[in-house]
């Protein structure tokens, strides 16, 4: 399965590459396959890109329902720090993420979800733990964390 996951992750890398343009260099690659929640069995997997700085979210959706891919620094917020990924129905969504502004404090990137026309922004503090993980319906039901980022304040993300 995880051999899988990450031949899609590349695969959605390449097409990315080919298609925008705007994958220069991967520096680090992390992917996850999330456990079972219900029937979703949705996954997510997050790459980490050199240039231009940021990272890229791939999200397989399996189920037809309301889901949202989000980030967290408290696993007990609804809905998080934000949901800057959301669909209705199934396929493969990709949100590259490139940071446009930091500082001391922290890193704003704006990203580009693949199925609507519109950006939208994320914000890292330096130093604090982000989980990503899938909230499925909307009763938000969470999934488990597939990946934790953290922005270093040095211009550099980690992605465990």
């Amino acid at each position: 399965m995880k051999h899988t996951i990450i031949k899609k992750t590349l695969a959605a890398t390449l097409a990315m590459t080919l298609f925008t343009g705007c994958v220069d260099g991967i520096e680090e690659s992390t992917s996850y396959s999330s456990s079972s929640v219900g029937t979703k069995n949705d996954t997510l997997s997050i790459v980490k890109t050199i240039t231009p700085k940021g990272f890229i979210v791939f999200w397989t959706k399996n189920a037809g329902s309301y889901g949202e891919v989000i980030y967290t620094d408290n696993l007990s917020k609804e809905r998080g720090n934000g949901y800057p990924l959301t669909s209705n129905s199934t396929g493969v969504m990709t949100m590259p993420c490139t940071m446009v502004s930091s500082d001391s404090s922290g890193a704003k990137f704006s990203c580009e979800p693949s199925n609507v026309s519109y950006t939208k922004s994320i914000y890292l503090q330096t130093g604090v733990q982000y989980k990503w993980l899938v909230n499925y319906g909307f009763d938000h039901e969470k999934g488990e964390v597939e990946a934790v980022m953290t922005y270093q304040g040095d211009g550099s993300i980690t992605v465990e």
